[in-house]
């Protein structure tokens, strides 16, 4: 694959039109189902974007050590499915 910015800014605009029209038509229906992904998808890339500017900056140093027994709030990220995600506690083992 050729990396320069002409691909780059030609995938970015494709990327961005096909995720804008796909948007448009879960929300621009009344299927509450197409509404929900709408809207975690939206959530997920505001999200995502955080993450990755975060990325930038973080020192790992800065984490917080937790010692056993301790009631913690953890992101589970997105479910996929069956799977448990978002917000949670937890006991640190």
């Amino acid at each position: 694959m050729n990396i320069n910015k002409n691909n780059i800014m030609n995938n970015k605009k494709e990327a961005i039109n096909k995720l804008d029209n796909m948007l448009n038509d879960l929300i621009n229906t009344d299927d509450l189902r197409h509404n929900k992904k709408a809207n975690l998808l939206s959530y997920w890339l505001k999200t995502f974007v955080d993450y990755l500017k975060w990325e930038d900056t973080f020192d790992y140093t800065k984490i917080s050590r937790f010692k056993r027994g301790e009631i913690i709030s953890i992101n589970l990220g997105f479910n996929v499915g069956s799977e448990q995600g978002g917000l949670h506690y937890a006991i640190v083992l």
